[in-house]
């Protein structure tokens, strides 16, 4: 692969609100798997390398996952997000916070949840 190829590639991560039994999974899914190579992460979340912008996956996945499922795409490579139905005042968050790389001294931290962490102690 030539470096001008290389650099047209975005890393991207795609996470939607689907259950991996129905059907905006799969759809989302074959999107997805369509837009360049990926790497299932956890359901309802991929690794994406594309030479598409956030807001060019999310607007290929919407139209197969239905319109009340939360949907973040994040270019890693490009530092862009493109989302629907995360929640106001996570928006307004990534909104404020995205670029300037702090969360500023005027917001509360959102609480994290608990992660369980892996009982063989690998992870």
């Amino acid at each position: 692969m030539g470096e001008a190829a290389i650099q047209n590639v975005n890393n991207v991560f795609v996470c939607c609100a689907a259950a991996a039994a129905d059907e905006a999974y799969a759809g989302a899914a074959a999107v997805v798997e369509a837009l360049g190579e990926s790497a299932l992460l956890w359901p309802g979340c991929w690794y994406l390398q594309t030479s598409l912008s956030a807001t060019e996956v999310r607007a290929k996945i919407s139209p197969v996952v239905d319109e009340s499922r939360a949907l973040m795409v994040v270019d890693a490579t490009n530092r862009e997000a493109a989302w629907r139905n995360i929640g106001p005042e996570a928006a307004e968050l990534i909104r404020e916070s995205w670029h300037n790389g702090s969360l500023g001294s005027s917001r509360q931290r959102m609480p994290l949840p608990e992660i369980p962490r892996d009982k063989s102690g690998a992870g």
